[in-house]
């Protein structure tokens, strides 16, 4: 199971983000910035749901820490808003959160867990977006859909649609730049998001291999490979 950090001092936040995990995730409440920083050290978190103004008002250098020694860590923040906050919320935008949660308005449990979802297909998303930089714009965009937009269970028509391209056309664009079709292309985006949230180191050998492959297919897509066939009776 993934591990959540969670620095709220709100009880009642902290109650809204466990209902909308349904435990899902095991989420572990933290009391400061370096409690946070412990459990990065020590346990598999793959998100952490952050009260900015945990401190009494807001600092922003925590933040960028954690994102500098744990790159991979998806960050959100929740807080509550006040007219007297708002230029704080756009200087948190700045500081490379996945994700805004606002109290009271975004944390009913299915907005919540959407917010949680989108946030993890972003930071997936920023990491290929370097390695697609070369490609064909459609190509690019295709597989930044497929990687935003996971959660949303899109079809290859869906697709299409959303990039204003004929299906035939970007499925002939897709397999020309060593992508799969459309269809496949959005499983393997569901897949990608998934993994980001798998601890190798509490799942049995089969399944930590397993996530290896789907993570390494970032680097397949980068080098214009085709995705290789992942069977569920290869171990490591």
């Amino acid at each position: 199971m993934g591990i959540v950090a969670a620095l709220l001092k709100s009880p009642e936040q902290l109650h809204r983000l466990r209902a909308a995990i349904r435990g899902r995730y095991l989420v572990t409440p933290c009391d400061g910035w370096d409690a946070v920083r412990r459990l990065c050290d020590t346990e598999p978190v793959s998100l952490a749901v952050l009260d900015l103004y945990a401190n009494g008002s807001m600092d922003l250098d925590p933040v960028r820490q954690l994102r500098r020694l744990y790159p991979r860590l998806v960050t959100i923040a929740y807080v509550a808003v006040r007219t007297d906050r708002v230029r704080d919320v756009f200087d948190a935008g700045r500081a490379g959160l996945d994700g805004l949660i606002i109290a009271d308005r975004d944390d009913a449990p299915a907005d919540l867990w959407a917010m949680l979802e989108q946030a993890e297909s972003r930071s997936v998303a920023n990491n290929l977006r370097t390695a697609l930089a070369g490609f064909d714009p459609t190509v690019r965009d295709a597989v930044l859909v497929a990687v935003t937009r996971a959660h949303e269970n899109l079809t290859g028509d869906d697709l299409a649609q959303l990039l204003s391209t004929p299906r035939r056309s970007l499925t002939k664009r897709l397999t020309h730049a060593g992508f799969p079709a459309p269809p496949r292309l959005l499983t393997w985006g569901r897949l990608i998001v998934a993994a980001q949230m798998l601890p190798v180191d509490k799942f049995p050998s089969w399944l930590a291999g397993f996530r290896r492959r789907i993570l390494a297919l970032r680097v397949c897509w980068a080098k214009r490979r085709h995705p290789r066939i992942l069977t569920m009776k290869e171990s490591g």
